[in-house]
């Protein structure tokens, strides 16, 4: 018996079929896996990295645009795919001058395509 399935039977105060409770951890597995967005960190010249926030990707970004920076600073806007993209700014009014190199794209983990012997069965 799982940790997971133990604690849930404990909880409930019945112990709980091993069958159903593998059912329930496959369904919580789905959802986190295939529900949750998750962020991909590119900066030119650095590894790509894979975040669970928006914010975390962008701060490894941040830190690679500081390493470059020299004085300059930066900025984000998201473009009309859907991608934020780091750009320098102007040391004066902050308008924009070039990118730096660093983007985050939201991906998502597509399902499994269900064989169509597998949906007939379902």
């Amino acid at each position: 018996m799982s940790a997971r399935t133990w604690m849930l039977a404990r909880l409930t105060g019945a112990l709980v079929p091993q069958e159903r409770a593998e059912q329930e951890l496959d369904a919580y597995r789905d959802e986190v896996l295939y529900g949750a967005p998750l962020f991909l960190a590119e900066y030119e010249g650095a590894e790509t990295e894979v975040h669970l926030t928006l914010d975390a990707a962008r701060a490894v970004c941040d830190a690679d645009a500081a390493s470059e920076a020299r004085g300059r600073s930066w900025d984000w806007v998201q473009n009309e795919h859907g991608v934020w993209v780091q750009f320098w700014t102007h040391e004066d009014d902050d308008r924009p001058l070039h990118d730096t190199g660093g983007t985050v794209t939201e991906v998502r983990v597509q399902r499994p395509a269900v064989a169509s012997h597998e949906a007939v069965a379902a």
